[in-house]
């Protein structure tokens, strides 16, 4: 078994400015690749405290430390001095680094930010495709210390970079598959995973939680190959109508890959979603391809001037109803000439909300060709958390319907 141990730092993370996706990220990742993490540590940009973490872990039987942050060109970012300190090295210039840096800034380079061209002693670079400071590997006797950017947008491409190279004897050893569910919460899947965990004992299932989704994990030792591809097997058997791809998924994605297969082109109108639904599918690569107009309609006035809501209907019925976003729907077809046109109102809170219809209510309607699916649900949360789950909930839906 191998193990290892964490390292963020920065004053930003340990006050709490910054929030701290890193050691999650790592954690996930190390496990996913069979390896347990025994400690996970922030510590601020003091070099002794820096120092005397690396003291600990130099002292311990774990093998891998991977730090996070204190690598940029500011007088806080001394990751690399107490490093070298901790393992009696020099900090020596990297001159294919300094190049690059040059480039990256133009040929007039400050003190400062040639300072991130020089590392521990033989170390090994780990390049930054998206940032200007490197990260490195230093070998030191038995142990292995990594030190990657702070940045996750910078340090998460930076650390599967160096996954193949890091642990080919763990990959030997495990065999790991992910998916991503989404359309039922933990609770609705363990009741269903069940009779998995008691067939295939030998065979690991984790489930990660976010929200609208969840990431389970399932391993075992390369020895057990066969009970785990049946297993495998069972849990797609089991989950097809929820599993919306292998890894870790959006389901906005899985949606723009659904419309393309079909050739379909969309549509939303949204209410109290605010355009959160277009956003989030316009975020994925390739979304053009599907989408090109979107409307906001957030008063009555709106979906009665650009959708043709009936005026009757809003006084019966009301805006958040199966009937107004149906007709929602219906209108924006015949003002886009999409495939498919989403509507959805609800009431997000805090306030606003009734008996009958209490904050967190959502109605949609999802017309694709001539067939209309209306529902009506109530999401738990504040204000941002009830569109949050309405709008990844609607996605599932509609990913759902596109595929049967």
């Amino acid at each position: 078994m191998i193990r290892a141990f964490i390292l963020n730092i920065g004053d930003e993370v340990l006050s709490g400015r910054t929030i701290n996706t890193n050691s999650a990220f790592l954690g996930y990742e190390l496990e996913k690749s069979g390896i347990t993490v025994e400690k996970c540590v922030v510590v601020g940009d003091e070099i002794k405290k820096i120092g005397d973490v690396l003291k600990e872990f130099l002292n311990s039987a774990i093998e891998i430390l991977i730090t996070t942050g204190g690598l940029g060109p500011t007088g806080d970012d001394i990751t690399k001095q107490a490093i070298a300190l901790a393992v009696n090295r020099e900090l020596v210039l990297n001159e294919k680094v300094k190049d690059r840096l040059v480039i990256y800034y133009g040929n007039k380079i400050s003190d400062s930010l040639l300072k991130q061209a020089y590392f521990p002693e033989g170390s090994q670079i780990i390049k930054n495709n998206t940032g200007s400071a490197d990260g490195f590997i230093v070998f030191h006797k038995e142990k292995k210390i990594i030190a990657l950017v702070g940045p996750p947008p910078e340090a998460e491409p930076m650390f599967k970079k160096i996954l193949p190279y890091l642990y080919p004897a763990v990959s030997a050893e495990y065999i790991v598959r992910e998916f991503t569910v989404t359309g039922g919460s933990e609770a609705d899947f363990e009741k269903i995973l069940a009779p998995l965990n008691a067939d295939f004992p030998q065979v690991v299932i984790n489930s990660y939680c976010a929200i609208g989704k969840i990431r389970y994990l399932i391993k075992s030792k390369r020895s057990e190959e066969k009970d785990f591809n049946r297993c495998v097997k069972r849990f797609k058997d089991i989950f097809k109508d929820y599993i919306v791809g292998e890894g870790h998924v959006l389901i906005e994605d899985a949606v723009v890959t659904a419309l393309k297969n079909k050739n379909y082109t969309i549509s939303f109108a949204e209410s109290c979603t605010g355009g959160l639904l277009a956003a989030k599918l316009i975020s994925i690569p390739g979304a053009s391809a599907v989408i090109s107009e979107s409307l906001i309609v957030y008063s009555n006035d709106a979906k009665s001037k650009y959708l043709h809501v009936k005026s009757d209907t809003l006084a019966t019925y009301g805006a958040v109803s199966p009937e107004a976003v149906r007709e929602m729907a219906t209108g924006l077809a015949c003002l886009t000439g999409s495939d498919v046109t989403v509507a959805v109102s609800g009431i997000a809170g805090p306030d606003g909300g009734t008996r009958q219809k209490p904050v967190g209510l959502v109605c949609y309607a999802i017309k694709i060709d001539k067939e209309i699916y209306c529902e009506k649900r109530i999401f738990k949360g504040d204000r941002n958390l009830v569109r949050e789950r309405a709008a990844l909930w609607i996605f599932y839906r509609l990913w759902y319907y596109l595929k049967h």
